[in-house]
């Protein structure tokens, strides 16, 4: 192709100059680099000790900073059996600890999913949604009431 009449730049050199500047504008603006996010942390995490938990929150964690709403939006838990009116406490745009109103039920198995409509900063829902299962233990003295 031949260069733009009446300047020294070609096309394709005008439209990679301008290709460029949309990309550091959208990271710029997005705050982040256009990966998809991801769980990196789940505190208490799925080492063995987690059948023994009774507790009434787990902190996640991911790997860039989060549109809170739409994780709380994504956020589910099966069985619900009452626990489906969680509060969400974030820790900074990266770290949330969700509350359950009352512990978990003993020796009972939980599924814990984040779905895919959860999104980064940057607009990017993630690539696959993050499932967490795990069973609590015996209830303790201090969850017993």
């Amino acid at each position: 192709m031949e260069p733009v009449t009446g300047g020294s730049h070609s096309y394709f050199h005008m439209i990679a100059t301008i290709a460029l500047c949309l990309v550091v504008v959208s990271a710029i603006v997005g705050g982040c680099s256009g990966t998809r996010p991801r769980v990196v942390e789940v505190a208490p995490d799925r080492s063995p000790a987690v059948s023994s938990i009774s507790s009434t929150a787990i902190c996640i964690t991911f790997d860039q900073p989060m549109l809170a709403s739409s994780v709380e939006n994504a956020f589910n838990i099966s069985p619900s059996d009452g626990t489906e009116h969680f509060k969400f406490e974030w820790s900074g745009d990266k770290s949330v600890t969700v509350r359950f109103p009352k512990p978990l039920a003993a020796n009972t198995t939980y599924t814990i999913m984040i779905g895919t409509s959860a999104k980064g900063t940057n607009n990017i829902e993630m690539s696959e949604p993050y499932i967490l299962t795990f069973t609590t233990g015996a209830a303790n003295a201090e969850s017993r009431s």
